[in-house]
């Protein structure tokens, strides 16, 4: 690291201080390589960064100040404007430090984590700017069965509404950046509360128990992500166009409409009805908007008389 005296100086120094502690640590000099910045071998394990390197540049990924690339995708969100404002109040000398958690998804592993983020400067100029940054990156979450609790809807064993959001975001800024078609269905069980007071509570987990396992079993296809919304509405992020979504959306409908629900010796029919809506890559959106219009849809076919699949 001989090109930047000044970061190795701290480099060997935090290397030495925090080599018993597992966790991610960077540096920045933002006098002299404002688009690098330094960091330990766990970070560029927990990153997906190149390992034989110690130096990496911003451009390519900086979870840092939010990582504005191709791995958190939360530029559009007022979370991502929150981390960038800390950032540069930070680089400005009007904080002394930030902390912040964000959200972090790992292509390569389709998992998104957590984590939680310090940072402070090391050295200011005669304006208190900071001329050295330092920070420290730890998970929220560290073990498998915490992540997957974190993320999974107990009930039903689908995604929750939390990854939904997440993974939402992420997807639309992709599609847009890659000028890639991406459509959201929206799924709701018809009358469920009538069903809900009528044979009670247990008997409407079993049904969305058993919803759920067919929606499951019907996004077999890497680009269809299924999760429960909430209540009795689920949601399936496809990442593909309207056609691929209502050839699937079709095909839950009437298989839920087959599937015979023993209560009380009863033999039930359950209906869902389905929104969808593909949005256009060509021009941005946000989460709110693409959920706006595929619940427009949605309650298209609700007004429509029910059991029925509407595209937006």
């Amino acid at each position: 690291m001989h090109q930047n005296k000044r970061i190795e100086k701290f480099y060997q120094q935090y290397q030495q201080l925090l080599s018993f502690s597992n966790i991610s640590w960077w540096l920045m000099d933002l006098e002299n390589e404002p688009n690098v910045f330094y960091c330990n071998p766990t970070m560029c394990e927990t990153f997906a960064l190149d390992p034989s390197k110690l130096k990496h540049s911003v451009d390519d990924s900086c979870p840092i100040a939010g990582d504005y690339n191709a791995n958190i995708k939360i530029k559009n969100t007022k979370k991502a404007q929150q981390i960038y404002d800390d950032y540069q109040n930070l680089c400005a000398g009007k904080i002394i430090e930030y902390n912040n958690n964000f959200p972090y998804y790992r292509s390569d592993l389709d998992r998104t984590f957590y984590f939680k983020s310090q940072a402070k400067a090391l050295l200011k100029d005669d304006n208190n700017r900071a001329q050295v940054l330092f920070g420290i990156i730890e998970p929220e979450v560290v073990s498998a069965e915490l992540y997957q609790k974190a993320t999974t809807d107990s009930l039903t064993g689908l995604k929750n509404r939390r990854e939904f959001d997440t993974k939402l975001d992420f997807f639309i800024n992709l599609a847009y950046e890659e000028k890639h078609p991406l459509t959201l269905i929206m799924l709701d069980i018809d009358n469920f509360k009538q069903y809900n007071d009528t044979f009670g509570h247990y008997a409407g987990d079993e049904c969305l128990i058993k919803t759920a396992n067919i929606i499951k079993a019907n996004c077999i296809r890497h680009s269809f992500m299924p999760f429960r919304y909430g209540g009795e509405e689920f949601a399936i992020i496809v990442y593909d166009n309207a056609q691929k979504a209502l050839e699937v959306a079709n095909k839950i409908r009437l298989k839920l409409e087959n599937k015979q629900f023993i209560i009380n010796d009863l033999e039930i029919i359950v209906t869902m009805s389905i929104g969808i809506y593909s949005l256009n890559p060509e021009s941005h959106t946000t989460n709110r908007m693409v959920i706006e219009k595929a619940d427009r849809a949605l309650y298209k076919a609700k007004e429509l008389g029910k059991n029925r699949v509407v595209e937006y």
